[in-house]
């Protein structure tokens, strides 16, 4: 891993040559940094002692609105001057025989000149949130490069980063998102969960810039998310390290990108020197004749084949070769983005949803293994039991979303362990106990608890199970994040949890023939007497936790997450996570929607709406 540092190494020994040398000399050198900033040395002929520092930064006047001059003068007042030009927008003049001391410190501290005027957004958010108003704080916009810009917005609890980039190849876009999506899996590790949270989106940008106007929507931009929390700026230390570290995020990552595509670029060559060694080792030597040679019948043997396949090696070898190099470029690349290869970061096809409210966990239960059933006929009606392609099934994606009466349901693994007497405790607490072939082990369905039921054809999306459940994960992350709470997965321990003990969402999946099954249970208002009966999924000296009590304690919400209110954030996440877009399902799919009317009708008791 290589790291950035917030100054500019190359104006810090530019400046620090001129200020230590023993006799001035006439200087005119230009600086170009990332993001476009120019710098301009230079002293006259006429006064050596002059030294003069011309800055250009095109997105000055932005930043100015937001407090930059008023940084300028506090960290570089004794040093500021009018511009000579008008290519410049601020400029510094130091007079070589009146330095002060620390001349290294004054050269280091001048190289920190953009890091400050980019800060001036950063700064203006901590004090919005320092300031204790209502909603949120404005969004200030900084265009630092053609096309790309950082948005920094404060709220109540939290201020929110958003860094829009562009990524010109495709294959800078695949390396991209494998980064970025490191970036999002690597906060999973309990040593670093207190960073902040990180979200990456193609094409579709963040709620909280999607009223903007421009914005481009295509496969050659990516939106990257951070959620600062109070803990990563309220400390005043701790501050400066954060604006140094998040400002330098773009060129980071471009610069990662690139040096992953020159070591992949020189592995190849080297993989192809080797095979070209090996080839040519097997190669005859023409250089030395063939003799004829008899058989035991006393024909001639000529082995005139073998300058056949020579020459056709000899003109055929470099297009070989080149496939053999690019078969190593796709080998280094097809890193897991969610499980899908290079080839296959595609828009996802619509999913479609539908609300049932509250159902008996049996009757979703029965619904899911039939629909389930249909699901995998339908897929598999081709000849000899063959895939039919998406768009000719009579039967698409979905999502069941319900509520249900109070249960307690156990995985496959737990079948027949729980005892007779234990079962009837339970259910003389007044809820059903259900055993079902999702994984897991025992946890709790009822009132005020959202259950999302996601039935996915995963071959269609390029998924594997396991990237499929980090997904359902994230989703709920997301969603936590986006009602104020600061969730994670903790790898080993399934589900998404609000601390190292308390769990918020349980999930448990089923997959029969790569059609999914089951999903997750995320607690919005969930009374937790119920959880305190068990051990949720068999986690000891871990508990269960609603929304609502987080939200409470911390005040990070005005609205209280009921499931109606929880069950759109929800859908939306869902959307971002998977890159996909989230449709009613009578909408999308008249005959899916057909089909869950008709089961409902036969299974479950009247009585049971369905509302979109």
């Amino acid at each position: 891993m290589i790291l950035l540092e917030p100054n500019s190494f190359v104006l810090e020994e530019t400046l620090l040559a001129r200020f230590t040398s023993e006799k001035p000399e006439v200087v005119d050198i230009t600086l170009v940094d990332f993001d476009n900033v120019i710098y301009h040395v230079q002293t006259s002929a006429e006064n050596r002692s002059l030294l003069t520092l011309s800055v250009e930064m095109k997105y000055y006047r932005q930043v100015v609105e937001y407090g930059a001059e008023d940084i300028l003068r506090r960290e570089y007042g004794d040093y500021l001057v009018p511009v000579s030009t008008s290519q410049y927008q601020f400029a510094l003049q130091f007079n070589l025989e009146q330095l002060p001391a620390d001349k290294a410190g004054l050269a280091k501290h001048v190289s920190m000149l953009k890091r400050n005027v980019l800060a001036s957004p950063f700064l203006r958010a901590f004090e919005y949130w320092e300031s204790q108003q209502e909603g949120a704080g404005p969004l200030m916009a900084t265009n630092y490069r053609d096309d790309e810009a950082i948005y920094v917005q404060a709220q109540q609890d939290r201020v929110t980063v958003i860094f829009s980039t562009l990524f010109k190849e495709e294959v800078d876009r695949v390396l991209g998102k494998v980064f970025l999506q490191e970036f999002v899996d690597a906060r999973r590790q309990a040593s670093i969960q207190n960073a902040p949270q990180v979200f990456y989106s193609s094409r579709e940008p963040p709620l909280e810039i999607r009223h903007l106007s421009g914005l481009k929507q295509d496969e050659s931009v990516g939106y990257v998310s951070f959620v600062l929390f109070p803990r990563h700026f309220a400390d005043a230390e701790v501050r400066e390290k954060t604006i140094s570290q998040i400002q330098l995020f773009r060129d980071y990552l471009h610069y990662h990108i690139k040096c992953a595509k020159a070591y992949m670029h020189s592995r190849m060559r080297t993989r192809v020197q080797d095979f070209l060694k090996v080839i040519n080792r097997a190669k005859p030597d023409r250089s030395v004749a063939v003799a004829d040679k008899k058989t035991a019948t006393g024909r001639y043997f000529r082995p005139n084949f073998r300058q056949s396949v020579a020459a056709s090696s000899q003109g055929e070898g470099g297009e070989c070769f080149k496939s053999i190099a690019n078969g190593f470029a796709s080998a280094r690349i097809s890193q897991c983005t969610l499980g899908r290869t290079p080839a296959q970061l595609e828009t996802l096809p619509s999913i479609g949803y539908i609300n049932l409210g509250r159902v008996d966990y049996q009757t979703a239960l029965v619904l899911q293994k039939q629909l389930s059933r249909q699901r995998i006929s339908d897929i598999y009606a081709g000849p000899q039991n063959t895939r039919v392609e998406a768009g000719k099934r009579r039967l698409t994606d979905f999502i069941l979303l319900v509520e249900h009466p109070p249960v307690y349901t156990n995985g496959r693994r737990n079948h027949g362990k729980v005892s007779k007497d234990e079962i009837q405790r339970l259910q003389s607490l007044g809820s059903q106990y259900v055993e079902t072939n999702r994984g897991g082990e025992i946890t709790f369905h009822g009132p005020g608890q959202l259950v999302v039921y996601p039935s996915v054809y995963l071959r269609d999306h390029h998924l594997g199970t396991k990237c499929y459940v980090e997904g359902l994960e994230n989703t709920v992350v997301e969603t936590c994040a986006r009602l104020g709470v600061d969730a994670n997965a903790i790898r080993g321990f399934p589900g998404v949890w609000v601390s190292s003990t308390k769990k918020v969402a349980a999930l448990g999946t089923h997959v029969q023939k790569y059609v999914t099954s089951h999903g997750f249970a995320l607690n919005c208002t969930t009374d937790m007497k119920w959880f305190r009966q068990i051990v949720p999924c068999g986690l000891e000296g871990k508990s269960a936790v609603s929304l609502e009590q987080v939200v409470v304690q911390n005040g990070s919400c005005v609205e209280r997450p009921t499931v109606e209110a929880v069950t759109p954030v929800v859908l939306s996440s869902f959307a971002q996570v998977f890159g996909c877009q989230v449709r009613p399902l009578q909408e999308l799919s008249p005959a899916t929607f057909g089909a869950v009317q008709s089961l409902l009708q036969q299974i479950s008791p009247p009585g049971i709406q369905t509302s979109q």
